[in-house]
């Protein structure tokens, strides 16, 4: 069986430095780089990560080239809309997708 990821909207910085997110803490001893507490327990923070705010408020890290394959940026006016589907033409009814004219009639 195959499944689709929901589309979600997520809160995301890209971390360089200490102080650049409030949740990473410096690695002492490991110059540059930094320490997140997750859900899964700590993970090393490297310049060039992500750090992204998941859904139920936890934090994690994301590689940069992960971060580009798996997410875009989205209009902050319309990221609510676009996270049940509702922009680009696409309407979502009963868990179905069905196209509509945005435009009116041609």
């Amino acid at each position: 069986m195959k499944f689709r990821k929901k589309p979600v909207v997520v809160e995301a910085t890209q971390w360089f430095k200490d102080g650049d997110h409030p949740k990473v803490k410096p690695l002492y001893g490991f110059t540059g780089k930094g320490w997140i507490s997750t859900l899964e327990g700590g993970h090393e923070v490297t310049p060039g990560d992500w750090i992204i705010t998941g859904v139920k408020g936890e934090h994690y890290p994301c590689k940069p080239d992960i971060f580009e394959a798996t997410y875009e940026p989205v209009n902050e006016s319309t990221a609510r809309y676009e996270a049940y589907g509702l922009m680009g033409g696409d309407e979502f009814v009963s868990g179905h997708s069905m196209k509509r004219n945005l435009t009116g009639p041609s």
